[in-house]
């Protein structure tokens, strides 16, 4: 009797040696797994700013060239005006065609300032509709319409891009044509910025529908 007590106490005191040393072990898993996880999401991060890096250096080294080959425009313009005996019509014509590559640059940049605002609005959604999700919400909807926004945007930007790459140096046939030839790039403008614009509407009216959509999906976490 005395024998078997004894041996059970031992395996008593084996099975809480093992039981100790295996949540030790899930501890230090969980620890692992929790530093593993943040390491991860670092180089996550540090991933995607490096493209952000790459993608605004690209961007950067396209405007710098955009503006060379503009400038280059307006002074072969210039030097055609500078042989008009109408001066005042020269200054007019110039003037222009300065202010054409202007508005033009202008609505780029408030384009581009738009589409980077809802994609941070969309991104800042889409977590909270994929923290609903992991809740055992219905998050179906939602999603569709996030992604549908994502769309829109994508395509406006590739307009907007598209866009910024245009020239509007006003290009003189004749100094007697030179109105005409100044009101045939203002229509040209107005007409390319024409479609550009209805992708940003639509951009906006289906961030708006994703935003609705995600609202009705969370409830009363606004």
């Amino acid at each position: 009797m005395k024998s078997a007590l004894i041996a059970f106490l031992v395996s008593l005191g084996l099975l809480v040696f093992v039981t100790g040393a295996s949540a030790e072990d899930s501890t230090t898993s969980s620890t692992t797994r929790r530093e593993t996880a943040k390491e991860k999401l670092e180089q996550r991060k540090d991933t995607i700013q490096a493209k952000k890096d790459e993608g605004k250096e690209a961007i950067g080294a396209r405007i710098d060239n955009i503006k060379d080959r503009i400038a280059s425009k307006e002074a072969a313009l210039k030097a055609r005006l500078s042989k008009f005996k109408d001066k005042k019509k020269a200054e007019i014509v110039e003037r222009v065609s300065t202010n054409l590559n202007r508005i033009n640059e202008n609505r780029v940049n408030h384009s581009n300032k738009f589409l980077e605002n809802a994609t941070r609005l969309l991104e800042k959604l889409q977590d909270r509709v994929n923290q609903a999700g992991n809740n055992g919400k219905d998050t179906t909807s939602a999603n569709s319409a996030i992604t549908d926004a994502k769309t829109k945007i994508a395509s406006a930007s590739a307009a907007v891009a598209t866009q910024s790459a245009l020239d509007y140096t006003v290009t003189i046939s004749s100094e007697s044509g030179a109105k005409a030839d100044s009101n045939a790039m203002r229509d040209k403008l107005h007409t390319d910025w024409k479609g550009v614009r209805k992708l940003l509407i639509e951009t906006e009216q289906a961030v708006a529908e994703a935003v609705r959509v995600a609202a009705t999906t969370l409830g009363g976490n606004k």
